[in-house]
């Protein structure tokens, strides 16, 4: 790759060049790569990554076929992020073994707390076939974003599988990991070739690999993507209306791409997996299914943007069912925020605990990530119903239950077939729900509960996407059969959003 796409190379660690068939460079490719043939670009698409206008700012981590130097969240946020004139989407497709919430995740934690508009891809790793809890740091750190491996069949994604040595949670102290899944089987992508600059075709320019190293990289160009898509004035209408852009916290691109995951199937190895499980959590990756965008999906999305919410007190907001101009018959609901770090070796690492729950006009309450109780213990839950009716209402409520501080953001995203009643955030605690919810109770409390969580899909499979399935990310991904080795993630890509009109359904990031 050439000027045209690096912005910068730091080899403050290691040195100024990958080795022959490096994993740098083939996961840099797969987050934002643009093929070239001669310096010039090829608009086919063949091998181009997710995001493949944006920019690259590299940070060598390794030297040959040596070890790896892990520079640490200070010197990450000094060379990339930059005080904020820097990229805001990291890609640290790399592992290293350490005791549970080490000062390792404690460090990167609160880089990324201190710098909540940053969102930090990981690779969960893949020692899965040993077992639960093989999430190496920095995957199972509480901010970071760690990418569980899938294979696809064709475009559609709609045979997806997590394969068997796709890393497992849950961690030590019980967090919900991986955080999302993404193709990541025989990816075609950049290959690094001392004896060739300036170019990337067929004859030596190009190769296939496997691993979550190639997952991951998926998702952050897909971040990016997200990201472009606030900044750009994409929402709420799905095309771009100048003026409406702003930028989103990491919460709420984390939320948003976790909230329109889709679930995959079980792969050879692996006896049955299901939604906010301990191997596909909340499923794979889909932007389609994630937010509006005009031609291409028929859905609505309210979102809130980091917002504070003070120690005890709610927010809640009533959304209405309206199928007028939609078909979608599921609404999906997220809330994500991040958490600030927690003391090293803790037994129970989440800090600041906010609740998400649904209470339809029945009072029937719905509880996030497959429970039937608030979730104390995850950073981002989500409640999916599957089915739900034309002018059904629900009540939105997120509940700040024990803070350790005065207040803490939050964002939250919902999408469906849905608009937006009211948006109130009480002065405190209230006694009865909204009166559109009927009560026999004087306490204003709904009087029945499910005895079950809402099932986040049908029977048989996950929900296919739309037929413009072309444009999601498993589009940008080689579906080639050929047998490739399982690579350790090494190395630390990232990305530097920029303005851009649409290509090909969903915006590009153009310098």
């Amino acid at each position: 790759m050439s000027t045209r796409k690096i912005a910068k190379y730091d080899n403050t660690f290691k040195d100024r060049h990958d080795a022959y068939k490096g994993h740098g460079t083939h996961v840099a490719g797969i987050a934002a790569g643009r093929k070239s043939t001669y310096g010039s670009s090829d608009e086919t698409g063949d091998a181009d990554g997710i995001a493949r206008d944006a920019k690259i700012h590299f940070l060598d981590l390794k030297m040959g076929s040596g070890g790896m130097s892990d520079p640490g969240a200070s010197r990450w946020f000094e060379s990339i992020y930059n005080g904020g004139r820097g990229a805001k989407v990291m890609n640290g497709s790399w592992g290293r073994s350490g005791r549970p919430y080490s000062s390792h995740c404690a460090n990167y934690d609160g880089a990324l707390f201190e710098n909540d508009d940053v969102v930090m891809v990981t690779s969960a790793g893949n020692k899965g076939d040993g077992g639960p809890r093989t999430i190496k740091n920095p995957g199972d750190c509480k901010n970071t974003f760690a990418v569980g491996l899938t294979r696809s069949s064709g475009t559609t994604g709609g045979d997806s599988q997590v394969l068997n040595w796709s890393a497992k949670g849950p961690t030590a102290d019980g967090r919900a990991k991986p955080d999302i899944l993404a193709p990541g089987y025989a990816v075609l992508s950049a290959n690094s070739n001392p004896y060739r600059t300036n170019e990337c075709d067929s004859s030596g320019g190009t190769r296939s690999s496997s691993g979550t190293s190639m997952a991951a990289p998926v998702v952050a160009g897909l971040a990016a993507l997200t990201r472009q898509y606030f900044i750009n004035g994409y929402y709420p209408n799905g095309y771009q209306s100048y003026g409406q852009g702003f930028e989103p916290q990491a919460s709420l691109v984390k939320a948003v791409l976790m909230n329109g995951a889709q679930a995959v199937k079980a792969g050879q190895g692996i006896d049955s997996t299901r939604p906010h499980d301990s191997i596909q959590n909340m499923g794979q990756v889909n932007l389609i299914t994630s937010l509006p965008l005009d031609g291409a999906n028929k859905i609505n999305a309210i979102v809130v943007n980091g917002k504070d919410i003070a120690d005890q007190a709610s927010d809640e907001m009533v959304i209405r069912v309206d199928m007028t101009e939609c078909d979608e018959a599921s609404i999906s609901v997220t809330m994500a925020y991040t958490d600030p770090a927690a003391f090293p070796g803790c037994g129970s690492c989440l800090v600041n605990d906010l609740d998400l729950t649904l209470t339809d006009e029945h009072g029937v309450k719905y509880y996030p990530n497959g429970l039937s109780k608030e979730d104390t213990k995850n950073s981002a839950e989500r409640i999916r119903l599957n089915s739900v009716s034309h002018n059904q209402k629900f009540l939105v409520k997120v509940k700040a239950s024990n803070l350790s501080r005065q207040s803490q953001k939050y964002s939250l995203v919902a999408t469906g077939c849905i608009k937006e009643e009211s948006f109130v955030t009480p002065t405190e605690e209230p006694t009865q729900l909204p009166t559109y919810l009927p009560t026999n109770d004087p306490t204003g409390e709904p009087t029945s509960s499910p005895t079950n969580s809402p099932t986040d899909y049908p029977t048989g499979g996950p929900t296919q996407s739309p037929a413009s399935t072309e444009q999601t990310a498993e589009s940008r991904l080689s579906t080639s059969s050929v047998p490739t080795t399982k690579e350790p993630a090494q190395t630390a890509t990232t990305m530097a959003p920029r303005r851009n009109p649409i290509y090909n359904g969903w915006p590009d990031l153009i310098p």
